[in-house]
């Protein structure tokens, strides 16, 4: 399990994709774009219009998906995190 972290470790790789973050003040928990800096995308309007970031961790990977077609022999079909 994936624990959270300053903002300010929030690597290079990650300021483009969409991460959870904390602001205590405005959103508290949500899924947003962020920089190191704690600014982020409203996510809500998609503007960079917040600064109070204080915390943040990957999103976790989708969950497993269970086919019901017993004639495949790939009964479970995964989707990865392309950051891994």
């Amino acid at each position: 399990m994936t624990k959270w972290q300053p903002i300010e470790t929030l690597p290079d790789a990650y300021e483009d994709v969409p991460v959870l973050i904390y602001d205590p003040v405005e959103w508290g928990v949500c899924e947003a774009r962020a920089s190191r800096n704690g600014n982020y995308c409203d996510p809500v309007y998609y503007e960079w219009s917040y600064s109070g970031a204080t915390h943040w961790m990957p999103l976790p990977d989708p969950p497993i998906e269970q086919t019901d077609n017993p004639a495949r022999t790939d009964t479970e079909k995964t989707q990865t995190n392309p950051l891994k």
